[in-house]
């Protein structure tokens, strides 16, 4: 496999490109319809923050639901308490907002909310 032996000063061959190119996300975008929230962490060296605008822009213009919340002192995974307790929130209101319908789940997201 092209990752198992990817040393990054070697150009990709241009099948190992497509490869790559069709596990993107960027490439599916058109077929994307579940809304979307973006929790980013600004220091974030595994995934480029401008890589997450970028697609959410694409979501955006394709009338896909979605939100971007970023966290200027997180990296990748979103560890810092303060980011720790405000992803939380924003996650159950995400999840409340974008999927429940059922009155009773949403007073059980209310009551979740009302403990973080």
């Amino acid at each position: 496999q092209w990752y198992q032996r990817w040393n990054y000063a070697v150009v990709p061959s241009r099948k190992e490109y497509d490869n790559m190119l069709q596990k993107s996300p960027i490439y599916h975008v058109d077929a994307v319809q579940t809304p979307s929230l973006f929790l980013l962490g600004a220091k974030d060296l595994r995934v480029p923050v401008s890589q997450s605008i970028e697609y959410w822009k694409l979501l955006r213009a394709r009338g896909v639901s979605c939100k971007v919340v970023q966290y200027p002192e997180d990296s990748h995974p979103l560890a810092s308490d303060k980011a720790t307790g405000d992803w939380i929130i924003h996650a159950l209101h995400w999840i409340e907002q974008s999927f429940v319908s059922d009155t009773d789940i949403s007073e059980n997201f209310k009551a979740m909310r009302a403990c973080v």
